[in-house]
């Protein structure tokens, strides 16, 4: 247990993510946060305002550069006054 332990925290160390996404679930996250902003007549700095974000992470996700991590998925539902998985992109499981 306490190798898998040093494992776990030797990556998050490194940068890397434990979970990965794939990069086509990210973009389309992107799309829809834009799509939400833009359907509210929002710019990205009065959401990131909104959100207690900074603009630069806005454009970075509504670009799929960055994935959105919990908090920030919840902070964006409040500022945009949606559910959080009204962000979330259709999945064929």
């Amino acid at each position: 247990m306490t190798v898998v332990a040093l494992c776990l925290w030797t990556d998050c160390l490194q940068g890397e993510s434990l979970v990965s996404v794939s990069k086509a679930f990210v973009n389309k996250f992107g799309a829809n946060v834009r799509a939400l902003r833009e359907e509210q007549e929002l710019s990205q700095e009065e959401l990131a305002a909104k959100a207690k974000l900074h603009r630069t992470h806005i454009s970075l996700i509504e670009r799929g550069g960055r994935q959105a991590g919990l908090e920030t998925i919840e902070a964006l539902a409040k500022a945009l006054k949606v559910q959080p998985g009204d962000l979330m992109p259709r999945m064929r499981i």
